[in-house]
């Protein structure tokens, strides 16, 4: 009897831990803007978007709604967030498309959105979602009809790790407000990630790009297409530009690219894959446009959301875009920066 009273003082004195930490840290960290919580902008600004950004971390730190605005005269907001399931992109395209006029949606396309597992995971991704959510209510929601159960105690830990992060960082000095004028764009640090011209001979086409994917993912991708199209949007499937250094380490990107291309005709929806755009080895140096090999740096995005924009002026106009692109991989590394370095 006294090893049980022990056990219950035990759990009583863990739930409270966890409820004050919770109601000091956790709670007013998640309602305040700060990191990549947006949801009292999105709120203010409910009614006004006309286009969505729609990914995980590519599109997240690759795409800057103020320079698409500018060039196409939109109200853009990006809705990415890093390892965000496809469940999760749903969930939040259908409640800012229900809440406002919006005309276009662009969804990130990549091998990671057909090959991530968030059980792998352990509730990463949901917990990045779960912060952007609106209320207590809306957030037990998406718990309980997305998450498994076993997976809550990683996201609340994955949460309070993050708040303690950020307050940490407060006290400190350093803390990460939001910038309204981003809307959803997350900057990142630039950093070197050129190969050595000894390191690239050995590294070319060493690896591969398409992994196996899984059929859930597919199914929940052309679902959030469908979703999209029957609330009235057009859809345009976007793969965000990554380092030279990786392209010309993957084999099989023509593989991928015929795959989005099936998919893109299957829904009738346009996919531009900024990889293969033309002036790319002018436009992005691997020395200071990416911060590792995949993300682009903060200068590097506002390149890209410069040429996505003026592609998409261009294509919205009626005017045929697909000379700006490289047909294929294979022609695109013909023209590497490495490659003019081997010969």
């Amino acid at each position: 009897m006294r090893i049980f009273k022990r056990f219950l003082l035990y759990i009583a004195a863990v739930l409270l831990v966890v409820v004050t930490l919770s109601l000091l840290i956790l709670i007013p960290w998640m309602n305040a803007p700060v990191d990549y919580h947006d949801q009292a902008l999105r709120r203010q600004l409910a009614g006004q978007l006309d286009t969505l950004v729609i990914g995980q971390s590519y599109t997240m730190d690759s795409i800057i709604p103020g320079i698409l605005d500018r060039k196409l005269g939109t109200s853009t907001y990006n809705l990415s967030g890093s390892l965000m399931p496809i469940y999760a992109q749903q969930f939040m395209a259908e409640k800012e498309i229900a809440r406002n006029p919006i005309h276009y949606v662009l969804l990130e396309v990549t091998p990671d959105t057909f090959t991530n597992d968030e059980t792998e995971n352990y509730g990463n991704g949901d917990s990045y979602i779960i912060a952007r959510l609106d209320s207590f209510g809306e957030r037990l929601r998406y718990l309980r009809e997305h998450v498994q159960l076993q997976d809550w105690p990683n996201v609340y830990a994955r949460l309070m790790l993050l708040s303690l992060r950020s307050a940490v960082n407060g006290i400190l000095g350093h803390p990460n407000p939001i910038v309204n004028e981003d809307r959803g764009f997350n900057p990142q640090r630039a950093k070197d990630v050129s190969l050595d011209p000894e390191i690239a001979p050995l590294v070319y086409l060493s690896s591969h790009i398409f992994g196996t994917e899984r059929e859930s993912n597919i199914r929940e991708f052309e679902s959030l297409i469908e979703t999209c199209q029957k609330m009235g949007c057009e859809v345009i499937l976007i793969y965000t530009t990554v380092s030279h250094a990786k392209v010309w380490q993957i084999y099989d990107q023509d593989e991928f690219r015929l795959w989005t291309q099936d998919l893109a005709s299957k829904y009738n929806v346009p996919v531009f894959d900024f990889n293969l755009l033309r002036d790319r080895y002018s436009l992005f140096s691997d020395e200071y446009s990416f911060s590792d090999e995949n993300h682009l740096s903060a200068e590097g995005a506002k390149v890209l959301s410069e040429a996505i924009a003026d592609v998409l002026y261009r294509y919205r106009s009626g005017e045929d875009v697909s000379n700006l692109f490289f047909n294929t991989y294979w022609e695109a590394i013909q023209h590497s920066v490495y490659m003019q370095e081997e010969n």
